[in-house]
């Protein structure tokens, strides 16, 4: 009896082994729980699948784990909506995968290149960098097609982060100097005078000069030098920037084009010009330079919006930089109430955008203290005319502004705007 009894609970031992491995390995519960074996919960307990998952083996927990990061990178590949981040999703999967199963791997990263569609997208350079030179037995890149997929690209981040890339497949398959020189031959063709691309030409250079190149070399430091007295760049924010980013430019860039009136018009190339801001200054100046002041836009109803995204922007240069008397002076001007009330309210909106100090926004918000409030709406200004003057301990304006918003509260007289005036 003891050796039946112990046969059956070895029996028992090695079917619930198997039952809770093949729940572990169970698809649907993967999806539900990737990545989260190594996670705690809100009371700092482990979660149920850690516990399941912390008593086996290492080497059983590496696998679950390169299958749940499988499937999650898989689903991500089918759930992606735009080509471009269907595209990455792939490479992202195909480049995991790469060790465990590089038949797989090797398929995914040339169905970009073999895809039409695939092929053109922001996003393919990071496989066709891989499928350069490569072994790949479904497609090989040749360094003149890389070329050309460049060449293609619209955006100036994409085309550096091609280049980087196919710089780093190079490196990794260490060719022979003669084939970087084929590969850098673009950039000696058309040179790009801009401080990121001066790691290439240092590059370029070395290996010029080890081949005993003297053209070559010197053409590089003619480069170089033109790189240095240019001092351009490709802003890192830009280069990092995220995938929608340019999705949204060229929605933008749309609607100035399709604007049917100025003041429509004016409103989008705000939009664009406050988009590309920290990404690409020099285009959010040249946006600002084609509506500031000029007759065609400086009587829209929405001129003041322009006005107050120019306030005190550092980011402009002076002539475009409007002071808070310049925009006091510009509201001094206007005749509707609600644009008026806008107008306050956009330069408020502006001025605690970048952080300005309390001395600042109290000597923008303090002509309020001369006009008596017409419509409670202005409530929210006296509100933080008071508070700052309190910061800046300057409790004269602090106690004016505290009797106004009394007499907003209690005052028959004073209403909202009218939902028309809006």
């Amino acid at each position: 009896m003891k050796i039946v009894w112990e046969k059956n609970f070895i029996i028992f031992v090695v079917v619930f082994s198997l039952s809770i491995i093949v729940y572990i390995f169970s698809e649907a519960i993967l999806r539900r729980n990737t990545l989260s074996a190594a996670k705690v919960d809100q009371q700092n307990q482990t979660t149920e699948y850690g516990r399941l998952v912390d008593w086996l083996p290492a080497s059983w927990k590496l696998t679950i784990e390169y299958r749940a990061k499988y499937l999650d990178y898989q689903d991500k590949v089918e759930k992606a909506r735009s080509t471009d981040a269907k595209v990455d999703a792939i490479f992202v999967f195909a480049d995991y995968i790469k060790v465990k199963d590089k038949e797989l791997s090797d398929k995914r990263m040339a169905e970009v290149a073999l895809n039409p569609e695939y092929y053109k997208s922001r996003r393919a350079y990071k496989a066709l960098a891989k499928l350069l030179l490569s072994d790949n037995p479904h497609k090989r890149l040749t360094i003149k097609e890389y070329h050309d997929y460049i060449n293609n690209l619209t955006w100036e981040e994409d085309k550096y982060h091609a280049w980087s890339a196919g710089l780093t497949q190079l490196n990794i398959l260490k060719v022979k100097t003669s084939v970087y020189l084929e590969y850098y031959q673009p950039l000696l063709d058309n040179p790009e005078i801009l401080t990121n691309y001066a790691r290439f030409y240092t590059d370029l250079g070395r290996r010029a000069t080890a081949l005993k190149n003297t053209e070559i070399a010197d053409q590089v430091n003619k480069i170089q030098d033109q790189i240095k007295k240019a001092k351009l760049a490709i802003n890192n924010n830009l280069l990092n920037a995220p995938l929608d980013f340019r999705r949204k430019y060229v929605e933008y860039k749309k609607d100035i084009e399709t604007a049917k009136d100025a003041d429509s018009r004016l409103s989008a190339i705000i939009t664009l010009a406050g988009h590309m801001f920290n990404y690409k200054n020099s285009e959010s100046i040249e946006l600002f330079s084609q509506v500031y002041d000029k007759p065609e836009y400086t009587q829209c109803p929405n001129y003041y919006y322009l006005l107050s995204k120019m306030l005190v922007e550092r980011r402009l240069p002076k002539r475009l930089n409007i002071t808070v008397k310049q925009y006091q002076e510009y509201i001094a001007t206007l005749q509707s109430d609600s644009t008026i009330l806008h107008a306050w309210e956009a330069g408020l909106s502006q001025l605690v955008t970048l952080k300005q100090n309390a001395k600042t926004i109290v000597a923008y918000l303090k002509p309020l203290l001369d006009t008596p409030p017409k419509y409670k709406e202005y409530k929210i200004l006296y509100e933080q005319l008071r508070d700052k003057a309190i910061a800046a301990e300057d409790q004269e304006t602090a106690d004016k502004a505290s009797a106004i918003l009394e007499k907003i509260e209690s005052s028959s007289d004073i209403k909202y705007l009218e939902r028309s005036e809006f």
